[in-house]
C-alpha cells in the first residue's frame, strides 16, 4: 500500500543573483526538477509446499515391525515402525525406516523477492572518492558544471538494501550548516525520491533526467559544495545519504532548500536503513 503523505511549503521567486545572498554561504531554493513520480518494486516468490505421504501397506513388515496399521504422512514417520507406506513430497533426513526405526521427514519452502538483501551493511559508495576524504574540485562549485554550476554529480553505487526496500531516495546535507544552532537550512542542499529498486548506481555526472525516469527530486538531486560562497576559511562536511524505504513511491510538496530538510525529514522517519558516504570541502567558487 502507498503511503501519501504532503509537505507545503511556499517559497517567493528569486533571481539569479538574490539566490546567491540568499544560501547564506551554502545552497540555494530553485525550484524543484522533477523527473516525474512512482517507482518499482519487486514481486515476491513463494516455494512448494510439502507433499502428501503415501498410503498404509497391509503386508508383512520387515525386522519385526507390525502391519496394517502404519502410515507416513507429510515425508515423515514417527512414533514407530515406518514400514507401512513411503513418503513423498518432501525432502526426508534418514531415509526410510523398518524394524522400529523412525524416519523423520523434512520440508522446503521458497524465500521471497522484494529488492532487498538479507545479507552484509547498506553501504553508498563512489569511484570518486572515499569516505572522509575531500570531495574532488570537480563536484563542488569550485569545478563548475551539474546543477546550477555547482559541480557535477559523483559516480554513486549502492549495495545490501535491506530486506523490504520498494524504493530510494537520495539526499545531500551540508552536516555543518544543519547541525548549528540554530540550523541554517542553506545545508540542505538537493534530493531526489522515488528511485526503483531496479536501479543500484548512478553514473558520474547522472541527472534526474536522464538517469532516474520516474523519480522526482530538488535542486537536480545533487547540489554540490559551496561552503564558501559569502564568507572565506570554511571547510564543510557534506554526508551523501541514501535511504532505503518501505513504499514504491511518496508525494512530497515543497521546493528550495527548506523542500529539502522537509523531504529529507519526513522520509528518513520512514526509512528502513540509512547509508551515508561523507567528504568535506572548502570549495571557493569560480
Amino acid at each position: 500500500m502507498t503511503s501519501t503523505q504532503r509537505i507545503t511549503r511556499h517559497l517567493f521567486p528569486v533571481s539569479a543573483l538574490a539566490v546567491v545572498f540568499a544560501l547564506g554561504g551554502c545552497s540555494s531554493e530553485p525550484g524543484p526538477v522533477s523527473g516525474g513520480s512512482g517507482g518499482a518494486s519487486g514481486g515476491a516468490e513463494s516455494g512448494g509446499a510439502p507433499g502428501a505421504g503415501g498410503a498404509p501397506a497391509g503386508g508383512a513388515s520387515s525386522g519385526g515391525a507390525s502391519s496394517g496399521g502404519e502410515t507416513a504422512a507429510g515425508g515423515s514417520a514417527s512414533g514407530g515402525s515406518a514400514s507401512g507406506g513411503e513418503a513423498s513430497g518432501g525432502a526426508s533426513s534418514g531415509g526410510a525406516s523398518s524394524g522400529g526405526e523412525t524416519a523423520a521427514g523434512g520440508s522446503a519452502s521458497g524465500g521471497s523477492a522484494t529488492g532487498g538483501s538479507s545479507g552484509g551493511e547498506f553501504t553508498l559508495t563512489s569511484a570518486e572518492f572515499e569516505d572522509g576524504e575531500e570531495i574532488p574540485a570537480a563536484h563542488t562549485c569550485e569545478g563548475g558544471g551539474g546543477q546550477m554550476n555547482w559541480g557535477q554529480a559523483p559516480s554513486l553505487k549502492w549495495e545490501n538494501p535491506p530486506e523490504g526496500t520498494m524504493s530510494y531516495a537520495f539526499f545531500m546535507i551540508d552536516e555543518t550548516l544543519t547541525t548549528k544552532q540554530p540550523p541554517d537550512v542553506n545545508g540542505n542542499h538537493s534530493g531526489v525520491w522515488n528511485i526503483p529498486t531496479s536501479i543500484t548506481e548512478l553514473p558520474l555526472g547522472w541527472t534526474i533526467a536522464a538517469n532516474l525516469s520516474g523519480a522526482t527530486g530538488i535542486n537536480g538531486g545533487y547540489l554540490g559544495p559551496c561552503p564558501n560562497l559569502i564568507s572565506q576559511g570554511n571547510t564543510d562536511k557534506y554526508n551523501l545519504i541514501l535511504l532505503a524505504l518501505p513504499e514504491a513511491s511518496y508525494t512530497v510538496s515543497g521546493n528550495g532548500t527548506s523542500g529539502v530538510r522537509d523531504a529529507y525529514a519526513m522520509l528518513k522517519a520512514e526509512a528502513l536503513a540509512e547509508a551515508i558516504l561523507s567528504g568535506t570541502s572548502a570549495a571557493v567558487i569560480k
